[in-house]
């Protein structure tokens, strides 16, 4: 193969992969509340931090997919990405050892969560890092975006899991012996 096949080849997974990603982001922004309601069938946070990540994941989740497929500053895009994937498989996961049976919230049509998703996702997120691998190193030219995509990435990481801690603070203390 020569050179230029395979930087076609790269643009357009990382093409694909963005776009993916618009599509979810479309989804979801077309109903807010439902897709408030399905990160709330989680019960991984409570309804204050459900609220913020119903209200900020889908832009974030637009704005990182069009600038992934448009590769414009695609490695800051990818990071956001890679990040909401981790975050998105992670609360999957928990769900799913928990005995979970609802919808995952994946798209528009009800899927219920399944290991088949989480494979999905770990496979999405396999072609956005190969994707993010190959993508020019614009990325390392603008600190100002780097270290702002990161900070997005940080905080989202930061209020997934602080909730799930207030989550399982919760728990513990209403399953606790002698509140009764």
């Amino acid at each position: 193969m020569t050179i230029d096949l395979v930087e076609a080849i790269w643009t357009l997974l990382r093409f694909t992969v963005g776009c993916f990603f618009v599509w979810s982001a479309a989804v979801k922004l077309q109903d807010l509340q439902r897709f408030w309601q399905r990160i709330a069938n989680y019960e991984l946070s409570p309804p204050l931090v459900t609220k913020l990540l119903a209200a900020a994941i889908p832009p974030v989740e637009l704005l990182a997919g069009l600038q992934f497929a448009a590769g414009i500053n695609a490695r800051a895009a990818g990071l956001i990405l890679a990040a909401l994937l981790l975050i998105f498989t992670t609360a999957m996961v928990i769900r799913l050892v928990r005995g979970a049976e609802h919808d995952c919230g994946c798209g528009k049509n009800e899927h219920p969560l399944s290991w088949a998703l989480v494979g999905r996702n770990i496979s999405i997120g396999a072609a956005l890092v190969v994707s993010y691998m190959n993508v020019s190193t614009e990325f390392l030219s603008e600190p100002l975006v780097a270290g702002t995509t990161c900070l997005v990435a940080i905080f989202i990481s930061i209020a997934v899991f602080q909730s799930l801690s207030l989550r399982r603070k919760g728990e513990e203390h209403v399953n606790s012996p002698g509140d009764d």
